[in-house]
């Protein structure tokens, strides 16, 4: 009778962790190292007699070792809930369970889980990259899971990863989850974070109406059980939706019903939702809703790049131009992202009417948008190059406004 993939896994981690060669376990345990080569490469199967062997050598009780796996397994779904749910105080107070047990889980079939909680606990503390390396290690255990703990790897990756930057490995680990492993028995919490995350695939790939769908059938299961900070992610990803389809005053209300409904114990959901109508009241030209809404945005928090960026043209617009000037030199100092600053120094070169420079960083920008799903921030640097070469550069401005009919298109 041959020994499951966990607890073949399981054997492997306690040579491991006691530093033990394959060659020094096999004469320990009289077996011929070739047969335990074999079964660390899944070329053989453990049969129970040498598993119970590596089990007496390693002085490992075998039940003891099983509630320990049960407890590790329970951790991690519940420190997944945490996050999902955005509860950090429970979060940090399962990791401080988990930091107490880990030694002893290291020890057991608990292992498998380990990299899972550390990569949460990462991303809890904005490690991505940290989180990254956790994910790449307990990508080894995938076969030994059940299927809220797959799900639960895919649903990290989802968060530890760029969906703009590294699409392509993102949708094949989610797709290769999805169809391969079964929903059946998973947590309803999980359900409804993956179809919020296939929701987001989907309209990076472009195709809104089914994200839009996905959303929807989201967005109510989070609100059925009571889970509101992800269904006003769902809510916030939809109204996202709308704009590329160019339903604008469907998602400026969707997005002030979002606002409404954050503004007290989710702000940053709601200065998200605000610096989005930003942008939308910047592309119809409506200066003043614009400015209000950049008002609402500071009472959540501070504002992002593009948004400090939105702001320095709207007081460049407005003739005030001191205040133009002092807020270019800090955000300067200060943005980082690198489509931002480009965004900053076109609108740099506007103001200082230098042809040569606002050519130069427009078409950067156009490359940098290209491929990315970021359809009406393009739109908005077409809008900032038009006005700024209707009266100024008159030829240009013929030339380029055909391409910007198209871009509104879609074509």
């Amino acid at each position: 009778m041959n020994v499951t993939a966990i607890e073949m896994l399981f054997c492997q981690q306690l040579r491991l962790m006691h530093g033990h060669s394959i060659k020094y376990l096999a004469q320990q345990i009289k077996v011929h190292q070739s047969f335990l080569y074999d079964v660390e490469a899944e070329r053989r199967n453990l049969t129970q007699d040498i598993f119970h062997k590596l089990l007496a050598f390693y002085h490992v009780d075998y039940d003891e070792r099983m509630i320990c796996y049960e407890t590790a397994y329970e951790l991690m779904i519940e420190a997944l809930m945490a996050l999902i749910k955005n509860d950090r105080e429970r979060f940090n107070t399962l990791m401080t369970v988990f930091a107490k047990a880990q030694e002893k889980y290291m020890y057991s079939k608990g292992f498998i889980f380990n990299d899972l909680l550390l990569a949460m606990n990462e991303l809890q503390m904005n490690e991505a990259k940290n989180a990254q390396k956790y994910l790449h290690n307990a990508e080894r255990y995938l076969s030994a899971y059940d299927n809220n703990a797959i799900f639960a790897y895919v649903l990290i990756v989802m968060q530890a990863y760029d969906l703009a930057q590294e699409f392509k490995m993102i949708k094949e680990i989610f797709y290769k989850a999805y169809d391969k492993y079964s929903l059946h028995n998973v947590d309803p919490c999980i359900k409804a974070m993956l179809m919020l995350q296939k929701g987001r695939i989907k309209a990076y790939e472009k195709d809104y109406l089914t994200a839009l769908s996905l959303y929807d059938a989201a967005i109510q299961s989070f609100l059925d059980q009571g889970i509101m900070v992800q269904a006003l992610k769902g809510k916030g990803y939809k109204a996202d939706g709308m704009v590329e389809l160019k339903q604008y005053k469907a998602a400026q209300k969707l997005y002030l019903t979002i606002i409404k409904q954050a503004a007290g114990q989710f702000k940053n959901i709601a200065l998200y939702c605000c610096e989005k109508l930003t942008e939308l009241c910047l592309y119809q030209q409506d200066l003043k809703g614009c400015s209000n809404y950049l008002d609402l945005s500071k009472q959540y928090g501070t504002l992002h790049d593009d948004s400090k960026c939105y702001q320095i043209y709207i007081e460049y617009k407005n003739n005030d131009l001191i205040s133009a000037k002092k807020s270019t030199k800090d955000a300067l100092e200060n943005i980082k992202d690198k489509k931002a600053l480009y965004l900053l120094k076109l609108i740099h070169a506007i103001q200082n009417d230098n042809i040569k420079k606002v050519e130069h960083f427009f078409q950067l920008l156009k490359a940098d948008f290209a491929n990315a799903s970021d359809e009406i921030r393009s739109l908005i640097i077409y809008e900032m190059m038009l006005d700024f070469l209707q009266h100024k550069h008159n030829e240009r401005y013929l030339a380029l406004l055909p391409e910007y009919v198209m871009q509104l298109r879609g074509f």
